[in-house]
């Protein structure tokens, strides 16, 4: 092994800074590469053109790879980007449709949301502008207890049948709208019930559904075996 001990001459030093600023265009140009498969790179200001561009914008403009302006390019990467943020916020404001279940009672028939979770109970159908007619939201609960039920945040009146561990239905009312400004009435189930069903007003009464009724479920919605007498 030669260990070199002279000063490299500024001459070989210069052909490096070449070698360096060449291998860092290749670099530049390569990240450039345009979506039509064109290379492009960015022009930044160097020397008298930096001192000229300081305190202006100086934000690099794309080039074809003769120096021409490559406007297409530009505008291209401006609507991929616009198209990117359109689809996101889309994602973010759309909801999932909630998935829906069968219930009947006698004849009638509710489509339904199951609110299984504490925070999906204490929800419900409030902040809501409409429940379209023979749909509905179930409440399920671990253990028969005695509920109760209030309207507050609820916009629109309902009817609420409580159910008991037999699957019978032993209470009903119908909950008008309230005020926001006044203390709530409560509903309450009386007995103790494992679940409440909800439906736009009027429909149990429409329906015929009375207490001692027998309702039936989908067999997904997970819910305890009836108990006998």
């Amino acid at each position: 092994m030669t260990i070199q001990t002279t000063t490299p001459r500024r001459g070989n030093a210069g052909t490096r800074r070449k070698t360096r600023r060449g291998r860092l265009a290749r670099v530049v140009r390569s990240i450039g590469q345009s979506a039509g498969g064109r290379q492009t790179c960015f022009v930044a200001p160097r020397g008298q053109d930096a001192r000229e561009t300081r305190g202006r914008d100086a934000l690099a403009t794309p080039v074809s790879a003769s120096g021409r302006p490559r406007v297409w390019a530009s505008l291209l990467n401006a609507s991929l980007c616009l198209w990117i943020v359109v689809m996101l916020q889309g994602g973010c404001d759309s909801q999932p449709e909630p998935e829906l279940y069968d219930v009947h009672i006698g004849k009638a028939s509710w489509r339904v949301e199951v609110a299984v979770t504490e925070a999906q109970q204490r929800r419900g159908l409030a902040e809501r502008d409409e429940l379209p007619a023979g749909r509905g939201m179930l409440f399920v609960y671990d253990s028969p207890h005695v509920m109760k039920f209030w309207m507050k945040g609820c916009r629109i009146p309902l009817d609420i049948a409580f159910i008991d561990a037999r699957h019978r239905v032993v209470n009903i009312h119908t909950m008008p709208c309230e005020p926001p400004d006044i203390r709530f009435n409560t509903y309450s189930s009386d007995v103790p019930s494992l679940l409440a069903l909800e439906v736009p007003a009027n429909a149990l009464h429409q329906a015929g559904v009375r207490v001692g009724d027998v309702v039936t479920f989908d067999p997904r919605i997970p819910l305890p075996a009836p108990t006998k007498p």
